[in-house]
Protein backbone atom coordinates (compact mmCIF):
# COMPACT_ATOMS: atom_id res chain seq x y z
CA UNK A 1 0.00 0.00 0.00
CA UNK A 2 1.25 3.37 -1.28
CA UNK A 3 2.06 5.92 1.72
CA UNK A 4 0.21 9.67 1.20
CA UNK A 5 2.42 12.21 1.54
CA UNK A 6 2.16 14.65 4.15
CA UNK A 7 1.12 18.15 3.34
CA UNK A 8 4.43 19.59 3.54
CA UNK A 9 5.93 16.86 1.52
CA UNK A 10 3.21 17.53 -1.29
CA UNK A 11 3.79 21.26 -1.20
CA UNK A 12 8.09 20.86 -1.36
CA UNK A 13 7.10 18.50 -4.74
CA UNK A 14 5.12 20.81 -6.13
CA UNK A 15 7.21 24.01 -5.68
CA UNK A 16 10.21 21.58 -7.17
CA UNK A 17 8.13 20.43 -10.00
CA UNK A 18 6.90 24.18 -10.80
CA UNK A 19 10.44 25.31 -10.88
CA UNK A 20 11.60 22.53 -12.98
CA UNK A 21 8.37 23.00 -15.47
CA UNK A 22 10.21 27.39 -15.99
CA UNK A 23 13.51 26.03 -16.11
CA UNK A 24 14.09 27.72 -13.02
CA UNK A 25 12.70 30.42 -13.35
CA UNK A 26 11.80 31.16 -9.57
CA UNK A 27 9.60 34.50 -10.99
CA UNK A 28 7.85 32.23 -13.58
CA UNK A 29 7.05 29.60 -10.97
CA UNK A 30 5.75 31.85 -8.49
CA UNK A 31 3.55 33.39 -10.58
CA UNK A 32 2.11 30.50 -11.83
CA UNK A 33 1.45 29.56 -8.25
CA UNK A 34 0.19 32.47 -7.24
CA UNK A 35 2.14 33.48 -4.32
CA UNK A 36 5.36 35.62 -4.15
CA UNK A 37 8.92 35.24 -4.76
CA UNK A 38 9.65 35.88 -1.51
CA UNK A 39 7.10 33.21 -0.49
CA UNK A 40 9.43 30.58 -2.88
CA UNK A 41 12.46 31.78 -1.32
CA UNK A 42 11.09 31.11 2.26
CA UNK A 43 9.74 27.57 1.31
CA UNK A 44 12.57 26.93 -0.51
CA UNK A 45 15.33 27.61 2.34
CA UNK A 46 12.58 25.18 4.73
CA UNK A 47 13.16 22.90 2.28
CA UNK A 48 16.82 22.96 2.09
CA UNK A 49 16.94 23.16 6.05
CA UNK A 50 15.07 19.61 6.57
CA UNK A 51 17.13 17.80 3.54
CA UNK A 52 20.34 18.86 6.43
CA UNK A 53 18.45 18.21 9.35
CA UNK A 54 17.72 14.51 8.02
CA UNK A 55 21.21 14.26 6.94
CA UNK A 56 22.33 15.50 10.12
CA UNK A 57 20.17 13.24 12.47
CA UNK A 58 21.17 10.09 10.17
CA UNK A 59 25.06 10.51 10.60
CA UNK A 60 24.64 10.92 14.20
CA UNK A 61 22.22 7.49 14.31
CA UNK A 62 24.78 5.41 12.21
CA UNK A 63 26.51 2.69 14.02
CA UNK A 64 29.93 4.75 13.05
CA UNK A 65 32.30 2.44 15.16
CA UNK A 66 34.77 1.60 12.60
CA UNK A 67 35.30 4.91 11.50
CA UNK A 68 36.38 5.98 15.11
CA UNK A 69 38.43 2.99 15.70
CA UNK A 70 41.18 3.54 13.11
Amino acid sequence: MNKLPTFTEATDQLLLDRIAHFNGDKTAAALSLRISRKTLYNWLHRIEARKSFIQETTVESCNCDSATSS
